[in-house]
């Protein structure tokens, strides 16, 4: 494993950890379950569900803001540190 390897292994590490850890957002496999079986029970299901804590107000944010800010923002949700001015893609 080379250092960036090394490095975002880490920052997934830390981000999973703080999910965990934090009941603001992380959702209860309960509320996740009832929304897949309100989209199995549809008689006319919609393409994309939001489940579980905060997912709407995150899919208006994605909307919304540009894709660094959001990227940021949510390096600042999980707890990874953010390098301004790295925004290669895979």
């Amino acid at each position: 494993m080379d250092a960036a390897e090394s490095e975002q292994a880490k920052a997934l590490a830390t981000s999973h950890r703080t999910a965990n850890d934090n009941p603001r957002i992380t959702s209860s496999p309960e509320s996740v379950a009832a929304v897949v079986v309100q989209a199995i029970r549809a008689r006319r299901p919609l393409t994309r569900y939001a489940a579980g804590t905060g997912a709407k107000p995150l899919l208006l944010a994605r909307r919304l803001l540009p894709d660094r800010t959001f990227d940021a923002l949510m390096a600042q949700v999980f707890g990874v540190r953010h390098k301004r001015g790295d925004h290669r893609t895979a």
